[in-house]
């Protein structure tokens, strides 16, 4: 079976989560089955990261620029990009997205991700948004005729040919400009060349959300990519520090968590997050 690669793009300020990411990778993911981490930076931090991971030989530092430069994009629209065209440079058949705020809870393998020779994926139910009704109309689907549930977002396995045959056809750049985006774009062309199950393993294709008072639940599937995570505040909200950690890491079901960066959270958090993976 074939390698995986990841990819996190990152800035600076992220980088004490980026580290638990990383730490994640190589203590849960079967190491063998890694091709190779690409950690996407702006040129001014290169020389930063490098420092801090060169002892790990799978991972990459790469320049953002190296990825794809351009004048008129910045910020979140420009790491939209950074996702879509790093397919140029991975070398396997898949790779995962990550964001650094992402992190893994679950020892596994490749056999974990790619079942009957097709990945898992996360997924989340249809919605009306710009985002997915633009992206459907530039591709002229129908809104109410694509699956449900759909393509979801960060932690996400995409096709590396699928990717490429995307940005060499269409005008992504543009197209993000005006507020399509990257996950919904790949998720739309598939559905204009390829049908949704024959590149993923959707399960029984039974998608269960639920939103709790201090917890959001997504992608509760037979193969879910993530689980709990601590979006906003009230996740943390009259739980201890172990309670909350805890609920994210010691679930067997699930195999991604994330903690929001603009969370603040103190390193005694993620020390103890380190401690329990």
């Amino acid at each position: 079976m074939s390698k995986l690669s990841f990819a996190v793009p990152c800035v600076v300020k992220d980088l004490e989560l980026l580290k638990l990411c990383i730490y994640s990778l190589f203590s849960l993911f079967e190491n063998n089955d890694i091709d190779d981490i690409y950690i996407i930076v702006p040129s001014r931090e290169t020389h930063l990261f490098q420092n801090i991971f060169n002892y790990y030989k799978q991972v990459i530092i790469l320049d953002e620029n190296n990825v794809f430069s351009s004048n008129t994009q910045s910020g979140w629209h420009k790491q939209q990009m950074l996702k879509l065209y790093i397919s140029n440079i991975i070398k396997s058949e898949y790779y995962i997205l990550l964001d650094a705020d992402c992190f893994l809870t679950k020892r596994i393998n490749i056999s974990d991700i790619i079942i009957d020779n097709r990945p898992i994926v996360s997924l989340m139910h249809k919605h009306k948004n710009n985002w997915l009704i633009k992206s459907c109309n530039y591709f002229n689907l129908d809104y109410n005729k694509i699956p449900d549930p759909i393509l979801n977002v960060t932690p996400q396995i995409l096709k590396t040919s699928i990717v490429k045959e995307l940005i060499i056809n269409h005008d992504v750049h543009s197209l993000i400009n005006s507020g399509c985006n990257e996950y919904w774009l790949y998720f739309c062309y598939l559905l204009t060349k390829y049908s949704f199950n024959e590149v993923y393993n959707l399960g029984d294709n039974k998608c269960h959300c639920l939103e709790c008072s201090n917890y959001n639940y997504v992608s509760k599937l037979p193969y879910p990519l993530y689980n709990k995570g601590i979006w906003v505040k009230k996740c943390m909200k009259n739980k201890s520090i172990e309670e909350v950690i805890n609920d994210m890491v010691i679930d067997d079901s699930v195999i991604f968590t994330l903690i929001q960066s603009n969370m603040g959270l103190p390193n005694t958090y993620l020390q103890f997050i380190y401690n329990n993976i």
